[in-house]
């Protein structure tokens, strides 16, 4: 199963910069209901991505500028933190569908899930719903 990633693109200079671009790559997977990976030096082909949300940082660092204009000049879908924010909260399970204001984004590593819920992450955790998550820890 293919899962679409969004991938966030924002200054990582400090401690600081990381947390809050963590912060605002669950904010993208929660309202924009799709993994959020975020970009961590400049490795990255932006074009393999659904999208890019650019952060309002994101032209302070030398990296995510070159990641952020490569995006900006591609023929793709690249969104500004505040197109992100016009989108609400996530209600629902990613997966199973089901009606849940506790559904949310797992993390693992530098990726967000979409939005799953408890019961449907605790599946796929015990291996029972293969495709879940697009990633190897479910909580």
């Amino acid at each position: 199963m293919t899962h679409p990633i969004a991938l966030v693109i924002g200054r990582t200079a400090s401690d600081a910069d990381l947390d809050d671009l963590r912060g605002l790559a669950f904010d993208v997977a929660d309202r924009l209901r799709m993994s959020a990976r975020i970009a961590v030096g400049r490795e990255y082909d932006v074009t393999k991505f659904e999208c890019v949300v650019l952060a309002d940082n994101f032209a302070e660092g030398y990296e995510s500028a070159v990641l952020g204009c490569e995006a900006l000049t591609s023929d793709m879908c690249a969104l500004w933190v505040s197109d992100v924010y016009e989108h609400p909260y996530t209600l629902q399970c990613g997966h199973c569908g089901e009606a849940d204001a506790d559904a949310r984004p797992r993390l693992d590593g530098d990726t967000w899930s979409a939005p799953v819920c408890d019961s449907c992450a605790d599946a796929h955790a015990r291996g029972g719903l293969v495709g879940v998550l697009p990633l190897t820890a479910a909580a």
